[in-house]
């Protein structure tokens, strides 16, 4: 478990105002990412980005970059307080993704079984070694790629850390 006062470090120092509308506008989704990132990420960070999101973030044609950096900025305050709190934020996820307009309605705890059968491939990454299905997702927006996004994470509870597997188009379902 990170010690509090490696997170209260990470808090005072990486937090920053949730929505900067004054903020340069991003080209991409893998200019978000990529910044994301570097502000959000590293060793001692309680959020990881991942190559495969990455790759997945180099192919999205996503067009409100300024809301999906939001919303992997309240993903970020998210696993802190996950972190810090040893897991338990003292509130359902739903509830606190709800409570940030850059996330609200946002979160689904998991995909259909169905969905799981038939795309498995999709929703299944390689984490330090071991196959993991990371189920939990923010998706923003709907309808076609331009206008609808995906942020699939999973839950590493041993190191307690939030792996981000996927930032992009919105995976196959019941319904594609």
């Amino acid at each position: 478990m990170k010690s509090l006062r490696k997170i209260n470090r990470l808090r005072k120092n990486k937090i920053p105002k949730i929505f900067r509308p004054t903020q340069n506008k991003f080209k991409s989704v893998e200019d978000v990412f990529l910044t994301a990132a570097t502000e959000f990420g590293g060793e001692e960070s309680p959020l990881v980005f991942t190559k495969k999101a990455h790759k997945t973030a180099l192919k999205s044609p996503y067009r409100q970059t300024m809301k999906l950096f939001g919303a992997i900025t309240v993903l970020y305050r998210y696993s802190l307080n996950w972190a810090e709190s040893d897991q338990n934020t003292g509130t359902n996820t739903k509830t606190y993704f709800g409570s940030y307009s850059e996330t609200s309605g946002c979160y689904r705890p998991g995909v259909s079984q169905t969905a799981m059968g038939k795309h498995t491939a999709n929703y299944v990454s390689v984490y330090d070694g071991k196959s993991i299905a990371s189920e939990e997702h923010l998706t923003l927006g709907s309808g076609n790629p331009s206008s609808c996004c995906s942020i699939h994470f999973w839950r590493d509870k041993a190191n307690s850390k939030l792996i981000i597997t996927h930032c992009g188009r919105h995976k196959p379902n019941t319904n594609s």
